[in-house]
C-alpha cells in the first residue's frame, strides 16, 4: 500500500471485554496482532510518531441513524441485513466501542508531542493532511472466525482488499448519523469540529 509519498499503516480491533479483546495490523509489508487494548495504544502512539499514516477500524457500529419518523426508531441501518446496531451483538459491542475508541484517542494525543490530526472522510486522509482515519469493520455471519484476533485479521484483510479505492466498497448507510466515531475524537482532542457529529463512517464488510 505504501507509496514513495506516504507510509499507511491498517489497524483493526475486535471489541471486546478486557479478556476477548483482539487486534491486527499491517505496515513495511509486515503483520502483527495483539490481546490487548494495551498494545493496540503502544503500537497506533509508536505509528504514528514514526509518521506512519494510519487507517484505523472498530468491529462495532461508529454511528446510527436518528430518523425523523419515530416509528423508523431502532430500525437497523442500511446495509446491515439482520445484525442490527440496535439488539445483541451491536448493542453490547457499540457501548464498549466507544469507551475503548476514547481510550485509545486519548492515549494516542497525550503521548504524540506533535498534532495529530484524524478525520472520518478518506478523501481528506488521501490528501496527507491527516494522521488518522478512522473506519467501521463488520464481520459477521460465516465470515467470522473462532477468536478475536482472527475476527481482526479478516477485518484488516477487508480493508486492504478495498483499496485504492475503499469507499466504493462502503456496505452500510443510514440518513440523519448520530457518530460515535465523532464524538471521540471530540473528546479526545482529536478534532474541534463539531459538524463530525453528523457523518457516517466508512463501513467495511467482509
Amino acid at each position: 500500500m505504501n507509496s514513495d509519498r506516504e507510509k499507511v499503516a491498517i489497524l483493526a480491533a475486535d471489541v471486546g471485554s478486557s479478556k476477548n479483546f483482539g487486534w491486527a495490523g499491517t505496515w513495511s509489508d509486515t503483520i502483527q496482532q495483539g490481546l490487548s487494548i494495551e498494545e493496540l495504544g503502544t503500537t497506533l502512539v509508536d505509528l504514528v510518531r514514526n509518521g506512519w499514516r494510519t487507517c484505523l477500524g472498530f468491529e462495532c457500529p461508529v454511528f446510527i441513524p436518528c430518523p425523523s419518523d419515530a416509528r423508523a426508531l431502532s430500525k437497523q441501518r442500511e446495509g446491515e441485513h439482520g445484525k442490527p446496531w440496535c439488539a445483541g451483538a451491536g448493542a453490547n459491542s457499540c457501548i464498549l466501542g466507544i469507551q475503548q475508541l476514547c481510550w485509545l484517542l486519548d492515549r494516542l494525543r497525550s503521548s504524540v508531542r506533535s498534532e495529530v490530526r484524524a478525520t472520518l472522510d478518506w478523501s481528506e486522509f488521501q490528501a496527507g493532511n491527516y494522521s488518522l482515519y478512522l473506519w467501521e469493520a463488520f464481520v459477521s455471519g460465516t465470515s467470522k472466525a473462532q477468536s478475536h484476533v482472527g475476527d481482526a485479521q479478516i477485518a484488516l484483510r477487508a480493508f486492504a482488499n478495498a483499496l485504492p479505492h475503499p469507499e466504493t466498497a462502503n456496505a452500510v448507510t443510514c440518513s440523519r448519523p448520530i457518530s460515535f466515531a465523532g464524538l471521540a475524537l471530540l473528546w479526545s482532542g482529536l478534532s474541534d469540529d463539531a459538524s463530525i457529529l453528523h457523518r457516517s463512517s466508512l463501513v467495511i464488510r467482509a
